[in-house]
């Protein structure tokens, strides 16, 4: 791929068998051969400007949904992306494309992983729990977002569609990295 990755961090297959990864900010469709898929936002690739991309899911309809966090200026924020079969950002889905989410740590609220749950997605990540000491440092909660196929948080859910545990982990420690849906409550 000709360096086009710099920290590749997921692989998934579309329906029609073409390959789609990504690394730390964009996605690259690839076809059976290898070679860049053209039509895939014109050149093969989406850059995904200012956000940390952790994962992504392909919906039935193709749509892609992409977990991770963006920079607000401050601090960061989950955020759940979703673009069209051709690459195109949905500003139908959410606020312009884009659910945001930001539960007023010191340091941050990290998404990290996604998986498809009925017509909506569920999100798992981090938020900034107890600051204890110093720039970065500090305790995390774990939290679990569901949202609808609209991008809204999915209000039968948690609260307001949000489930966060005070775990109080240490950053770096209990990092979600996968999470598993099977349809059971």
């Amino acid at each position: 791929l000709n360096n086009t990755f710099t920290n590749l961090n997921h692989i998934v297959l579309d329906a029609s068998g073409k390959i789609v990864v990504s690394d730390s900010n964009q996605l690259i469709r690839l076809l059976n051969n290898g070679t860049v898929h053209g039509s895939f936002d014109s050149d093969g690739r989406v850059q995904i400007q200012n956000m940390s991309v952790q994962d992504f899911v392909i919906d039935g309809s193709g749509n892609h949904l992409v977990g991770g966090y963006v920079h607000n200026g401050a601090n960061w924020d989950t955020a759940v992306l979703r673009y069209s079969a051709l690459a195109q950002l949905d500003v139908g889905y959410a606020t312009g494309g884009t659910a945001l989410f930001n539960f007023g740590g010191q340091s941050g609220d990290f998404g990290r992983a996604i998986a498809l749950h009925g017509s909506g997605v569920v999100v798992a990540g981090q938020a900034q729990g107890t600051f204890t000491s110093g720039p970065g440092w500090g305790f995390y909660d774990q939290v679990v977002i569901k949202l609808d196929s609209a991008g809204q948080p999915d209000a039968s859910f948690g609260v307001n569609g949000i489930a966060r545990h005070g775990i109080n982990t240490p950053l770096g420690f209990g990092d979600v990295t996968t999470i598993k849906v099977d349809g059971q409550d």
